[in-house]
């Protein structure tokens, strides 16, 4: 049953070259997002003179953020 859903009958040849289209287009336009945002972040980081390790997006560490930023990242959302 599974396998004769993902062979769609006839409608095989249109869907499924579709459906790699849209996947292989959503991570073409990720990875360039993705790029964009740490060109953005360096300049940001160029720009106001920060270290870029301790205010950096990816980093986990958060030991070297300052008390401002460290007070706004932990304040929680409630609905």
């Amino acid at each position: 049953m599974i396998l004769n859903f993902l062979t769609l009958g006839e409608y095989s040849y249109f869907v499924w070259p579709a459906f790699i289209f849209s996947l292989f287009i959503f991570f073409a336009l990720y990875y360039k997002t993705y790029k964009k945002l740490e060109k953005y972040e360096k300049l940001y980081l160029k720009i106001y003179n920060h270290d870029a390790q301790a205010t950096s997006i990816y980093n986990d560490d958060a030991t070297n953020i300052s008390p401002a930023i460290k007070e706004i990242l932990s304040k929680s959302v409630t609905y």
